[in-house]
């Protein structure tokens, strides 16, 4: 049975659109041409082919094929531009055939499109060949934090120009001693200093004053700072030439810093498998599995003989998409401590390669040629007109009829809401 919007491309070269106007003006069908398209798209859809590098390859060539011809090594850094003169210089694609955007690779994609000639028609697939690219595949431990050793603050006091009498103070953050003699010994300087209630505890050496200076460490509540440097008033001494008392800073405290050191299994490619051992000092752990849990780090660490229970703890992980990081406490606790030795020989990895996908399918104008409609007398509206012999029509394939017409001066291009097959068989009307 006939029905409108039906398309029937028939075995005697003619196309037949039913019930494509019924009635008013259809001069401006008469003077239209049809194409035939393989999609709803118009004008046509161009073909968009994707060029990834899988694993972040870091050196090596790739290469790209199109029908029979191969393009010459294409840097694994390349540009887009790049990748499209290599694709250029094919004998079988033509300049301004196609177009390249995106990128640079390894770690933007980069989209071919083809273009001009091509653009009406459905290109080959394009073939990567990644054969030749490679990938970092090495492991790394890195101090991330260096290991310090606490260290007190040592602070100087001198008396200068030979007194033979009087006294001094010292000021340490707002509060001052009491005065204390120009011969004063350790044993009377520590004393001062420890009345003051911001200071409780100092190891005084040398003297006595005022031949011979006097060393103040700080330590308890003070160790292992950075400490306020104390000012001597040294007005009350008397005799000598000018007599005077100064401090100096001897020895910058410095605060106590654990190690710690962070263990990557991805530099730039991740491992899928097999194992990885650490070295600390001349021992070696057991394998540790290339998807390993912190727990599983410290474990297999606090099996070598030079780190005991409870010397390090492990955060992070699991490897390898998380790094691990190893910090050394207990007896190794403010130790600058020999680096991590990581053996990743029996880790596995995916080699790097080029892939291809397609992106965007071209939507494919047939080589139809235009096709002139004209009115089927009683038809009630069906058109049909006269396709080339070698019109490339596929039976069981869905077409669209595109229509470009003038009327009343203007230039209309509609493609048909309908879509029919190809039936290979003369039209007849039940």
């Amino acid at each position: 049975m006939r029905k409108k919007g039906e398309l029937f491309i028939e075995s005697d070269n003619r196309i037949r659109l039913v019930g494509l106007h019924d009635t008013g003006d259809d001069s401006w069908i008469n003077d239209a041409t049809v194409k035939m398209s393989t999609h709803s798209a118009y004008p046509a859809v161009s073909e968009v082919q994707k060029l990834s590098l899988t694993e972040v390859p870091s050196g090596g060539t790739f290469t790209l094929k199109y029908g029979d011809q191969t393009s010459g090594a294409i840097a694994y850094n390349a540009s887009a531009a790049t990748v499209l003169a290599a694709l250029e210089a094919l004998s079988n694609l033509a300049v301004g055939e196609v177009s390249c955007s995106g990128g640079p690779l390894p770690v933007s994609d980069i989209y071919i499109t083809f273009i001009g000639n091509l653009k009406t028609k459905t290109p080959e697939a394009l073939i990567a060949d990644g054969t030749n690219l490679t990938n970092d595949t090495s492991c790394s431990v890195d101090e991330t934090v260096k290991g310090v050793v606490a260290v007190n603050e040592v602070q100087r006091i001198t008396i200068t120009g030979t007194p033979t009498g009087g006294d001094f103070t010292i000021e340490y953050d707002g509060q001052v001693t009491a005065a204390i003699l120009y011969n004063a010994d350790i044993a009377a300087i520590k004393t001062a200093l420890e009345l003051l209630s911001n200071i409780d505890q100092v190891a005084c050496t040398g003297g006595p004053l005022p031949g011979t200076p006097i060393n103040i460490e700080f330590q308890t509540t003070l160790a292992a700072k950075d400490v306020e440097l104390m000012i001597a008033d040294g007005s009350g001494l008397t005799g000598g030439t000018s007599p005077d008392a100064a401090i100096t800073q001897e020895t910058q405290g410095v605060a106590a810093v654990n190690e710690k050191q962070t263990i990557t299994l991805t530099d730039s490619t991740t491992p899928s498998g097999g194992t990885f051992t650490l070295q600390f000092g001349s021992y070696t752990s057991e394998p540790i599995a290339y998807n390993a849990t912190a727990a599983v780090v410290k474990e297999a660490l606090e099996f070598l003989p030079t780190i005991d229970d409870n010397d390090i703890t492990a955060t992070g992980g699991p490897v390898p998409t998380t790094d691990i990081v190893v910090e050394f406490v207990g007896s190794h606790a403010a130790e600058d401590v020999a680096l991590l030795v990581i053996d990743d020989t029996n880790l596995t990895f995916a080699s790097a390669d080029a892939v291809l996908v397609e992106e965007t399918a071209a939507s494919a104008i047939l080589n139809t040629g235009n096709i002139t409609l004209s009115y089927i007398p009683d038809s009630n509206g069906d058109y049909e007109g006269i396709i080339p012999d070698d019109a490339p029509f596929v039976d069981g394939t869905d077409y669209y009829v595109v229509i470009t017409a003038t009327k009343s001066s203007l230039v209309l291009v509609t493609v048909l809401p309908w879509r029919a097959r190809y039936h290979g068989t003369p039209y007849v009307d039940v």
